[in-house]
């Protein structure tokens, strides 16, 4: 199997955009190494977005609603609307680091252990996003 040249290729080689390919000296068709792209490549970098990135996700989730119900709706402590004003956009944005932390661990190529436990935090987050938009609309429909 011979390759034509364009684009820059000489032949026997394969055009090389986003994905690292095997040449193989005998013509064959290559092998797919791994993707160069920003998601982790290798356990080490794989296991820190896990534990990093399961307690950013996981607490903010638990975390809202104790505070939307004491500084927001009930607000008990004085200059709780400020407090609501600084600790909310800090809540988001650990959620959403630790969100992309995840995301970015489950989707990587090798199916192992790490994306098990990355896809249940997810999961954990979407079981407690969905309690908190029930209490949400319960709340909303006693106003």
């Amino acid at each position: 199997m011979r390759r034509h040249a364009g684009k820059g290729e000489a032949i026997g080689e394969i055009y090389r955009s986003r994905l690292h390919f095997k040449v193989r000296r005998d013509g064959k068709e290559p092998a797919l190494l791994s993707a160069r792209h920003s998601f982790a490549t290798n356990d080490r970098e794989r296991q820190s977005l896990v534990f990093v990135g399961a307690p950013l996700a996981i607490a903010p989730a638990l975390a809202f609603l104790p505070l939307l119900a004491y500084l927001v709706l009930t607000p008990s402590i004085r200059h709780a609307n400020l407090l609501a004003a600084v600790l909310f956009p800090l809540v988001a944005l650990a959620e959403i680091s630790g969100l992309h932390r995840l995301i970015r661990c489950c989707v990587t190529h090798p199916f192992d252990l790490l994306t098990v436990v990355a896809s249940s935090c997810l999961l954990v987050v979407l079981l407690v996003a969905t309690y908190t938009g029930l209490f949400l609309a319960v709340v909303a429909g006693q106003m």
